[in-house]
């Protein structure tokens, strides 16, 4: 969660930004926001802007704090960082490690330095001296969160003429059905924030007995994000047809997103499989914990599983195993509800989320599912919400043994 707060501290300041400027001078600005704002954060200490100039890249800006005297302005496109950068979009490299050129270590006030490319030829590429110690999983999510916010604002103009295009993707990904489950009330419902948006939800018939459950966030708005959310619901309709162990097909799933091109790469989702008999099988992603209600009163936050899809190609997941009793209540939601604001703020938060499913239980799963979005409007006063809402309300109504 710790990410996903940070990175949308930086969404909301780069969406301010001015793009009535040429491509570099707002790659610059872009990159002067948030390494001025939010470099300590990320672990990063300066970085250096270069344009691709025929079969060289040219050095055009130094960003950040570190400015240093460079005579170096010039490197070769040919050069093997620059190359595996091309074609990975990312690097994160060590001062001795094979390739580096020792001449060209004067770029390095750091033992460890990264690099991004940007654009959608790789015509700007953005290398970062990294603070240290370095924790690998922190500079994935840096350099990630860089590289999208930089194209997002370079793509922004672009998007206008497509938005009906969009909308029908963000359409295309929410079931066209009301799933009718011997034994269970099973409904939900998704608001985006813009015209569009990455909060996605489905439902995967695996058995005649066993229906699939997923709730995802594809970090931003607009455009990307919904991209990135068909991008996920796609990946996992072809692993249930694969027919493979849940926590290796999140895994493959995982490196797909990390492989996008066309969007944030941050994906938290919530998966889970439903048997007939109350067997509850779920992946966590770095997503909100889904909430059991239990009938008797206790509430159980179901946080087994790993991090966030896309920045760690290498990222692994862990099952988690619950039961549903009869009268047991299974929501799983986006932060976009627990996060909604009231104007003056103050979040509409987890326990009053909490609160307000728990005083309901005997409600049904659609009529607690239209409560829920009718509080949050409420609390928040607001037309549109702030972030895209999604929630999926399970609830058990019998036992079929």
């Amino acid at each position: 969660m710790k990410y996903k707060d940070l990175y949308k501290k930086i969404e909301i300041s780069v969406r301010e930004l001015d793009v009535s400027q040429d491509e570099s001078g707002l790659i610059e600005t872009v990159l002067d926001t948030v390494l001025s704002l939010y470099g300590d954060d990320l672990g990063i200490l300066s970085g250096r802007l270069y344009i691709r100039e025929g079969d060289i890249y040219r050095l055009i800006r130094q960003i950040g704090r570190s400015k240093l005297d460079i005579d170096q302005t010039e490197l070769p496109s040919e050069y093997l960082p620059i190359r595996k950068l091309r074609e990975e979009k990312y690097i994160i490299m060590h001062r001795n490690d094979s390739g580096i050129d020792s001449n060209l270590q004067q770029f390095m006030v750091a033992d460890t330095f990264a690099a991004i490319a940007l654009g959608d030829t790789n015509q700007y590429l953005a290398s970062f001296s990294v603070s240290e110690p370095c924790e690998e999983e922190q500079l994935h999510f840096s350099l990630n969160t860089i590289r999208f916010v930089t194209n997002f604002k370079l793509r922004e103009l672009s998007m206008q003429d497509v938005l009906l295009k969009a909308r029908e993707i963000q359409l295309s990904l929410l079931p066209s059905y009301l799933v009718d489950r011997r034994g269970y009330e099973i409904y939900g419902k998704s608001i985006p924030a813009d015209f569009v948006g990455g909060d996605a939800f489905d439902y995967l018939l695996i058995s005649d007995d066993t229906l699939g459950i997923a709730v995802m966030d594809a970090v931003g708005h607009g455009l990307p994000a919904a991209l990135q959310a068909r991008d996920a619901v796609t990946g996992l309709r072809m692993g249930i047809e694969s027919n493979i162990k849940m926590e290796f097909m999140i895994s493959r799933l995982n490196r797909v997103m990390h492989r996008s091109n066309l969007s944030s790469r941050f994906v938290s989702l919530f998966y889970g499989e439903l048997e007939e008999n109350g067997n509850f099988i779920y992946i966590n992603a770095g997503h909100p914990p889904a909430l059991l209600f239990r009938s008797g009163g206790s509430v159980h936050e179901l946080t087994r599983g790993g991090m966030v899809l896309g920045p760690n190609p290498t990222a692994r997941y862990q099952r988690g195993f619950v039961f549903l009793n009869p009268g047991d209540i299974l929501v799983v939601y986006s932060d976009g509800i627990t996060e909604e604001g009231d104007g003056n703020g103050n979040r509409y938060g987890l326990e009053r989320f909490r609160e307000h499913i728990n005083t309901r239980l005997n409600l049904s799963a659609r009529d607690l599912t239209e409560t829920v979005f009718q509080e949050i409007h409420s609390y928040s006063g607001k037309i549109s919400p702030s972030d895209d809402q999604t929630l999926v309300i399970v609830k058990r109504t019998e036992n079929l043994s």
